[in-house]
């Protein structure tokens, strides 16, 4: 009996060992969670700080729709669809100018090598049609071409000589 009683002594004694191990790793896991989820927090809340201070809203004419940006130079370019006009903003201060274009800007694309800005005007018939304005990225000249794509398509003939034979 008495190697028995020492045996249980024994396995109590193990036993309460091994709970106490496993209580401390169980308060570890818990901690660690905890300041693993506190810093998610402290970090989302940050980020959102962060991203207060790099977002702001710059005004644009009516209905932009298109946007291209010279990396070169730092500006943005958005068209604006209803006001036919492009806004520049300077990517440095923010700051913008207006350039007037053709009649509904639609698309815009740049060329940081010349630093020309190229708008898709898509027009109306009756005002001379489809067109694309060249603006000079350094003074914010203007140059728009008309299009003969829409006269070509009035012009153009029945039947070709192919179609004849």
């Amino acid at each position: 009996m008495k190697s028995s009683v020492v045996f249980s002594s024994q396995l109590s004694s193990m036993h309460r060992s091994t709970s106490h191990v496993l209580f401390n790793r169980r308060r570890a896991c818990l901690l660690l969670l905890c300041l693993t989820f506190s810093a998610a927090v402290l970090w989302l809340g940050v980020s959102r700080a962060r991203m207060a201070n790099l977002q702001k809203n710059i005004p644009t004419g009516s209905q932009p729709s298109g946007v291209a940006v010279n990396t070169v130079t730092n500006k943005i370019y958005v068209t604006n669809t209803f006001s036919n006009n492009v806004t520049v903003v300077n990517g440095v201060d923010h700051s913008t100018a207006t350039v007037a274009v053709g009649i509904f800007p639609s698309a815009i694309a740049v060329n940081p090598v010349t630093n020309k800005i190229y708008v898709a005007n898509q027009g109306r018939v009756n005002q001379g049609g489809a067109s694309v304005t060249v603006i000079d990225g350094a003074e914010n000249s203007t140059v728009t071409v008309a299009s003969r794509l829409i006269d070509t398509f009035l012009t153009w003939p029945t039947s070709t000589p192919a179609m004849r034979t």
